[in-house]
């Protein structure tokens, strides 16, 4: 039986709607969270090995390091594996990094992209008037991101930039904090989604 495996970190939802949409165009898939904590391993026999994640400060999540590090692949050395990353614009060295990752484990990452969309991080940023032709062009880029994956295409990855790593390093090292005094107004309505989206749950 064929069996694809799409792992997803999704802060907001993106990088989620992704994961799903990929899943639904491959046979036979499982969406797993990168959001665990635990050791997660794989039996051998997949012919796919995804992971979808949003770009943190020109980098990955530090979660989706720790996941995939702590990550058994040894029964799957052969499989096409890819990495899709989320940004508002930049990606940086989020793809590169995993590459890097992977190859301690002596697995190639075959493919890697990034995919632009709108941000949805409202305690930072405004929900831009563009949104919709945003999406539109996401969702275009996605289709032919998911051609490529199911003719296994492979790309060749940039090298690390030094600066973008520089921030990264530096950046990253403030998010575990950047929820400590969240709140919300009224204007909440109690739905419960952020709740159930949350990677890691702090909600």
């Amino acid at each position: 039986m064929i069996k694809n495996a799409v792992f997803y970190f999704s802060g907001t939802g993106n990088s989620l709607s992704i994961a799903k949409d990929i899943a639904k165009e491959m046979e036979n898939c499982e969406i797993i969270s990168m959001g665990s904590s635990k050791n997660y391993d794989l039996q051998a026999g997949y012919e796919t090995i995804g992971f979808v994640y949003p770009t943190y400060y020109r980098g990955e999540p530090q979660k989706v390091r720790e996941f995939i590090s702590n990550l058994n692949l040894k029964n799957n050395q052969n499989t096409y594996y890819y990495a899709i990353t989320t940004c508002g614009k930049y990606d940086g060295n989020a793809l590169v990094h995993i590459k890097h990752l992977l190859k301690r484990k002596d697995i190639d990452l075959t493919y890697g992209k990034k995919i632009v969309m709108f941000s949805n991080y409202v305690v930072a940023y405004d929900m831009r008037e563009t949104i919709e032709e945003e999406t539109k062009q996401s969702q275009k880029d996605l289709i032919q991101i998911i051609q490529s994956i199911k003719n296994r295409e492979i790309n060749k990855l940039s090298i690390t930039e030094p600066l973008q790593e520089i921030a990264y390093r530096v950046l990253i090292k403030f998010a575990h904090n950047m929820d400590k005094h969240y709140n919300v107004s009224d204007d909440c309505i109690g739905c419960g989604i952020c709740k159930k989206v949350c990677p890691v749950g702090n909600v």
